[in-house]
């Protein structure tokens, strides 16, 4: 389920960014994404590790499911922000 947050942001400046799990590290609050161009930060697609402002947003998410996110560069930190199954 998304946060109500996370809605609201996804909804703001912000596009999401499609992308496709590779990796889950909910210990270190991590994940890795083979993603699509990321408008906001003018990064092309690749594939990279990103934090997560909180870790309950990587529960049931598993590899190989397809993303829609949003990424902030928080002092040279890539952050999700907002993340959710693409349909």
């Amino acid at each position: 389920s998304l946060l109500p947050s996370a809605s609201a942001l996804a909804a703001g400046d912000h596009p999401m960014t499609v992308g496709e799990v590779r990796k889950i590290d909910t210990e270190q609050g991590k994940i890795t994404i083979k993603h699509g161009p990321i408008t906001n930060l003018e990064m092309p697609p690749m594939t990279m590790v990103f934090g997560v402002q909180d870790a309950q947003m990587l529960e049931g998410m598993a590899k190989g499911d397809k993303v829609n996110f949003v990424v902030v560069d928080e002092g040279g930190k890539m952050i999700i922000e907002a993340l959710e199954k693409a349909e």
